[in-house]
């Protein structure tokens, strides 16, 4: 049964804005699959934002020239083709399809367009080997976590020796008697820092020679007193 124009443009539209929308773009032949593997397939292409279209190879290849892409050539599209729009994953078509085709006889990848440009079956394949998103983020994550596992280790093993250290030296009672012992030194450093002081002030009582002249000449002024006394004696008797 014919479509008519109208509804030829409105697909023609939906094309249009599939190719503009999507991060990348797989052509997939479908020789043979049956109605069951296909709805299978369709569903979980859609849960991983993938959008799967059987459309006229005249409007695809309409579709790509009005969203700016260049020319579909003929052979990305031979035979029964349907085109997967990867509108979240670069890879999540190109996975599921390649996935699919080792269980289901007659599906097999074809070509795809990613970046502005189209490619072949060799590099379709290349697509699907290339780890998904979220299979990404799960090894970055897990990148993340292994050195932050292995600091928290080696910290807690640290803090650990520290504390069995410290314990240790409380058990022998060493902390209470060593802190004291310095202000005990101190507190006797003063008393023999005075000692050479009372030695350096003895010399201070030797006498000086004046002091020596002066006991010498008392002698002499008592023998003075003596003569005179004796004189005034003599005279007295006679």
């Amino acid at each position: 049964m014919a479509i008519t124009k109208q509804k030829k443009e409105d697909v023609l539209q939906k094309l249009v804005a599939n190719f503009k929308d999507s991060k990348s773009v797989v052509f997939s032949q479908y020789s043979g699959v049956n109605v069951k593997d296909m709805s299978k397939l369709r569903n979980e292409l859609r849960e991983s934002g993938v959008r799967y279209t059987v459309a006229k190879k005249t409007l695809l290849k309409l579709a790509a020239k009005e969203a700016g892409l260049g020319e579909l050539s003929d052979e990305l599209i031979e035979g029964p083709v349907a085109t997967a729009f990867s509108l979240e994953d670069e890879v999540a078509a190109a996975k599921i399809l390649h996935k699919f085709s080792k269980e289901i006889e007659g599906l097999q990848l074809s070509g795809g367009l990613l970046e502005g440009e189209f490619f072949g079956k060799d590099k379709a394949m290349m697509l699907a080997q290339i780890p998904g998103k979220e299979e990404l983020i799960g090894k970055f994550m897990g990148s993340l976590q292994a050195p932050v596992q292995g600091l928290h280790g080696v910290m807690s093993a640290v803090m650990r020796s520290f504390v069995g250290t410290l314990q240790a030296v409380v058990d022998q009672g060493g902390v209470t008697e060593e802190a004291e012992a310095p202000a005990t030194a101190e507190e006797e450093s003063p008393a023999t820092d005075e000692a050479p002081k009372e030695e350096a002030e003895a010399p201070a009582t030797a006498e000086t020679p004046a002091e020596t002249e002066e006991a010498t000449e008392e002698p002499a002024a008592e023998e003075e007193s003596t003569e005179e006394n004796a004189e005034e004696s003599q005279e007295e008797a006679a």
